[in-house]
């Protein structure tokens, strides 16, 4: 695998390229990042339903401003990009992370965090987490402003459920060495409108950083491979992880 640094010139052509394809809102960053893969997109925009997704992703990526203000992306791919395009300045480097259990790991995730929920009629649907604790906090006789924050409560106390959850970090293969940081600032609801559709696509981000220890190598290593969560298309589901010194 590969992970890449990806950032976009500052050139006019360049620019102008970006600005054609933000008219595409939460699209753009991907139809972005396709452009260095050529040959996949089709292959992969004809799967359709399950077996879109479980077919594994081409890529994977975080997109960050950088200090001119314009995108930054860190990616992760099977195969090696190729910055062809004017638009791209592209550093490449092997991915192979060489993991022991008991390795001690910094991180930073952000991810799509939902939960299925059978309807009265046993149908399953999914949920966004941070949502659906909110409406089901019970503000009765609180005046706005706390019900307000009874709200945010809850939702910042399932966003750390969430990850926190025993069966979903054994099956990553890891443990946290404690409860990861989660600011107010780190949740995001998004909303765009599909470029070729008639219907809004919402969502919600959170983003994580903490300690985390391996337990099981070889499971977090697929774990990093095909990254977490839903809404990997719109830049969720990357680890993005450090050696802890000492």
């Amino acid at each position: 695998m590969y992970f890449s640094r990806v950032t976009i010139s500052n050139a006019l052509t360049a620019s102008q390229e970006l600005v054609e394809l933000q008219k595409n809102g939460a699209y753009a960053s991907h139809a972005l990042l396709w452009q260095l893969f050529p040959g996949y997109e089709d292959s992969w925009s004809n799967l359709k339903g399950k077996a879109k997704e479980q077919a594994q992703r081409p890529f994977l990526f975080r997109e960050e401003i950088d200090s001119n203000g314009l995108p930054l992306f860190y990616v992760l791919s099977e195969q090696q990009p190729v910055a062809a395009h004017p638009a791209f300045a592209c550093q490449t480097k092997p991915y192979q992370p060489r993991l022991s259990a008991g390795d001690r790991l910094a991180f930073k995730l952000r991810v799509n965090p939902v939960v299925s929920i059978r309807d009265e009629q046993g149908k399953s649907r999914r949920h966004d987490v941070l949502m659906n604790a909110k409406k089901n906090a019970d503000v009765s006789g609180l005046n706005s402003h706390a019900a307000q924050q009874k709200k945010a409560l809850a939702a910042h106390q399932a966003a750390l459920g969430w990850i926190s959850d025993n069966k979903r970090l054994a099956e990553w293969g890891i443990q946290l060495e404690s409860e990861p940081e989660l600011d107010h600032d780190s949740y995001y609801q998004h909303q765009h409108y599909q470029p070729k559709g008639k219907h809004t696509i919402r969502y919600s981000t959170v983003d994580y950083q903490g300690l985390l220890t391996v337990v099981d190598p070889e499971r977090f290593l697929q774990t990093l491979a095909k990254g977490v969560g839903k809404a990997k298309g719109f830049g969720c589901g990357l680890w993005l992880i450090r050696r802890c010194q000492g």
